[in-house]
């Protein structure tokens, strides 16, 4: 009795991976996606997809690379990282463009404190030539992240 048992269930393990079904693709706040037989939280966004998968020689029920579902969820998955790539690079060059007001801030005020002397007028064109510097530093690490939203916005529209 239990080899007969021992057989029903390896014949049904085996044939758990054939078939068809639904599956729910969750997404978080972030784009951070998750895949599930389960339904989604009410604070993710929700969609359903359909899967017919048959199962190998092997029975093992893994999708080759060649499969068109494999191709998708893969398609999918590089595309979330797209977006989720382009959410941070947008976040840094706010941020960059935030640490330059900051900076140049601070150095507008150190300017006013500077003396109408000689001494006071060497000191303001050092500063002037420090904001010059700064400016330009952060306008190369913007130019720097714009590039590279460049470079996912054109991939993203290749997918």
């Amino acid at each position: 009795m239990k080899i007969l048992a021992g057989v029903v269930l390896s014949i049904l393990s085996a044939g758990a991976f054939a078939g068809s079904g639904q599956y729910h693709v969750c997404t978080d706040a972030d784009g951070r996606k998750t895949f599930t037989s389960s339904p989604c939280a009410a604070n993710q966004s929700a969609e359903v997809r359909s899967y017919n998968v048959s199962a190998g020689s092997s029975g093992s029920g893994r999708l080759s690379t060649d499969n068109p579902i494999y191709q998708q969820m893969k398609s999918d998955n590089r595309r979330a990282d797209i977006q989720r790539s382009i959410k941070l690079r947008n976040k840094k060059i706010t941020d960059y463009g935030d640490r330059m007001e900051i900076e140049i801030s601070n150095l507008r005020r150190k300017k006013q404190r500077a003396a109408n002397n000689r001494a006071g007028a060497t000191w303001e064109v050092s500063i002037s030539e420090e904001m010059s510097a700064v400016t330009q530093k952060y306008t190369t690490l913007i130019g720097i992240e714009r590039d590279r939203l460049n470079e996912l916005n054109s991939e993203l529209a290749g997918l």
